[in-house]
């Protein structure tokens, strides 16, 4: 029996249904991207629709699945320098996708239609397209949901409350504890707290400030003693690559009440998006 395929809608709901599978991706690996590489994503996710017309064997469907979806991660999320974080933004989007087909299959169980087509990859239902824009929009706020009480379990396990005290000054951050944080200050041997300098600019001296929000070393001859003696550098890398931090040591540092000796360096980009202002070294734990 022959089904007809009408392209407009098979053209713009696979793209509706790429958009809320990426938005997805990006709320579950906690990131920001660009719109335009986002939309320009999105019209791939239509394009690709059209496999839907290509006789293939499984083992050429799933290659295509695969592909295509590290394809669309790459146009929305890859940079110069963060493999790591690509792979995990690929890896939540794939999740998003598993999640997203289960949802609609249910659907499509307990709301049979006729003119329903899976194939290559692409799914296809001879409905209208407010239907299935609907069916998506609440299997995205699904995901959302399961995304936002994942992230509330992992952050109340691996986040902890810490002071930080410098001349009779504090400020209480959120620390996230971070296991490939190994950073240690090379002179004294302390482990390493990093942190955003918007959190801790209230500690930091205001001749210094300049240098610890821009990394630009001062001029030593019109330091004083003690301030020469507070700054230091300390090598780290990021998903940016390698570089120098602008590093100072506390007073004294308290973590769930129990005091504890670290160096802080810091970082003159937000470490989040305000879930923590700081990244402990898990010897501090």
């Amino acid at each position: 029996m022959r089904q007809t395929i009408y392209l407009d809608i098979l053209f713009l709901l696979n793209m509706l249904v790429t958009f809320l599978l990426l938005c997805a991706a990006e709320k579950m690996a906690a990131i920001k991207t660009k719109r335009w590489r986002l939309l320009l994503a999105v019209l791939l996710g239509g394009i690709f629709s059209l496999f839907i017309f290509i006789k293939m064997n499984p083992f050429e469907t799933f290659f295509v699945k695969v592909s295509t979806g590290f394809l669309l991660c790459a146009v929305a999320f890859l940079q110069k320098k963060t493999g790591r974080l690509f792979l995990k933004c690929a890896a939540c989007f794939f999740f998003a996708s598993f999640l997203f087909a289960g949802f609609m299959t249910a659907v499509w169980l307990f709301f049979p239609a006729q003119g329903m087509i899976y194939r290559n990859g692409v799914l296809y239902f001879n409905i209208s397209a407010l239907t299935l824009a609907i069916t998506s929009t609440i299997a995205y706020l699904l995901i959302k949901l399961v995304c936002r009480f994942l992230n509330r379990y992992r952050g109340e396990r691996l986040t902890r409350q810490i002071e930080i005290f410098l001349k009779q000054k504090k400020v209480r951050l959120t620390a996230l504890i971070d296991t490939g944080n190994r950073l240690c200050d090379l002179f004294s041997g302390l482990p390493v707290i990093v942190v955003s300098f918007e959190s801790v600019r209230s500690l930091i001296p205001t001749s210094l400030q300049n240098y610890f929000s821009t990394g630009v070393p001062p001029d030593i001859n019109q330091m004083q003693t003690e301030e020469i003696r507070m700054i230091r550098m300390i090598p780290v890398k990021t998903i940016a690559g390698e570089q120098l931090l602008p590093s100072f040591l506390p007073d004294k540092v308290v973590i769930n009440g129990e005091e504890k000796r670290a160096v802080l360096a810091v970082s003159q980009h937000m470490l989040s998006e305000g879930s923590y202002e700081a990244i402990l070294n898990p010897l501090l734990t």
